[in-house]
């Protein structure tokens, strides 16, 4: 039983879990992954979504799940 005030919702699919939205925060660390809300996305990439499904949006130029290499069709090494 869930009761107000103890992190209980509901899921995106409107399910009532246990289980609490967490947005999604871009971070510099390589290890982040989005189970938790926190995703590596960098070169101007947007984190957007709810943990633990996380997405990094990258700028023209980048790719990849986080920004860090270059889109079908570029070339060369991020920086």
């Amino acid at each position: 039983d869930c009761a107000k005030g103890t992190g209980c919702n509901f899921d995106k699919e409107l399910i009532w879990t246990s289980t609490p939205y967490v947005p999604c925060n871009a971070t510099s660390n390589s290890d982040d992954d989005g189970s938790d809300g926190n995703m590596y996305c960098i070169n101007g990439g947007v984190v957007s979504g709810y943990s633990p499904l996380c997405t990094c949006t990258c700028p023209t130029g980048y790719g990849g799940a986080d920004c860090t290499s270059c889109p079908t069709g570029y070339s060369g090494t991020p920086p």
